[in-house]
């Protein structure tokens, strides 16, 4: 199943990029909270050169990517 997203923001953490987004639907999940956004990796195809998203697995990196995004949206509220 497709799901429409919006690139809220592409960031760097230690050398690796990550795009942030969003739903584009804002309907509300199972919980009836609404869809948060979503981070995943950026990464290039070796044969084709095309940039894939790719999920994180790896609690820690997931975790230092959203630190890295909190902190900025920090800032830009400053």
């Amino acid at each position: 199943m497709e799901h429409p997203f919006a690139v809220i923001e592409i960031i760097e953490v230690e050398g690796q990029e990550y795009a942030i987004m969003a739903p584009l639907d804002t309907a509300e999940n199972e919980d009836g909270e609404e869809d948060e956004a979503v981070i995943f990796r950026l990464e290039i195809d070796e044969e084709t050169g095309e940039e894939l998203l790719a999920e994180i697995e790896n609690d820690e990196e997931w975790e230092k990517v959203a630190d890295a995004y909190m902190a900025l949206e920090e800032e830009e509220e400053e």
